[in-house]
Parts: C-alpha cells; sequence; structure tokens
C-alpha cells in the first residue's frame, strides 16, 4: 500500500502480504516502523505467507534470513 513517500513516525506495525526479497524494499518497508517516537510501542512486522505455494515459500524464507540478519524476532503464528 505504501512502498514509497511515507513518513509517519507513529506507524508501529507492517503487514506485509505478499512476499518478495529485494534487501533494500525489504529493509525501505521495515525502516517506516522502526522510525523512533516518545511513547510509541515496539514495531511489530507481520508477513502472510503462503507455505503452499513453492515460489512464495522460497521467497519468505529468504525474508527470514534477512530479518534475523537484521536483528529482528522472528515468530510464526
Amino acid at each position: 500500500l505504501a512502498k514509497e513517500a511515507l513518513n509517519d513516525r507513529n506507524l508501529d506495525a507492517l503487514f506485509i502480504l505478499t512476499e518478495f526479497t529485494k534487501e533494500g524494499m525489504l529493509q525501505q518497508a521495515t525502516g517506516r516502523v522502526q522510525r523512533m517516537k516518545r511513547g510509541k510501542k515496539r514495531p511489530h512486522v507481520v508477513v502472510i505467507s503462503h507455505p503452499h505455494i513453492r515460489p512464495l515459500n522460497a521467497m519468505n524464507k529468504k525474508m527470514r534470513r534477512y530479518f534475523r540478519k537484521q536483528n529482528f524476532e522472528v515468530r510464526e503464528i
């Protein structure tokens, strides 16, 4: 929904509805919720995965590696 030109320090959650693996896009998307603001809740990134669609499942694994590399807490729900 908001891949570019969104600068709102109040954002504390990111929902990724389809996988993508370009590191620059991941960095930009996650950076939106990581912006600091007094009183802001801990940011969350929620990825809706598609485990039964092979190409998307492979992309999801790459995304999770990126998140771990950036020290994000990764949990499967």
